[in-house]
């Protein structure tokens, strides 16, 4: 288990469902134990998605720390 999750929208999610600010993001698996909350509703609250973890990894290349990919999708 990596010390980090990273959001990223899956290839099929409306465009601008996901907001720019949470795509790629990093977040502190402390802070999520279990992963990201269940589901996200689009901000004009039309959509409806979960996030679910992928099996893959990203690393940051300034400090080398690995971080599981999970995917918001729809």
């Amino acid at each position: 288990m990596t010390d980090y999750i990273v959001i990223r929208p899956a290839a099929d999610l409306p465009p601008g469902f996901l907001p720019a600010k949470e795509d790629g993001r990093w977040y502190d698996r402390a802070s999520m134990p279990a992963g990201p909350p269940p589901g996200f509703t689009s901000p004009e609250g039309v959509w409806e998605a979960v996030a679910v973890p992928t099996g893959r990894f990203e690393v940051r290349d300034y400090d080398g720390a690995v971080a599981e990919v999970w995917e918001v999708r729809p």
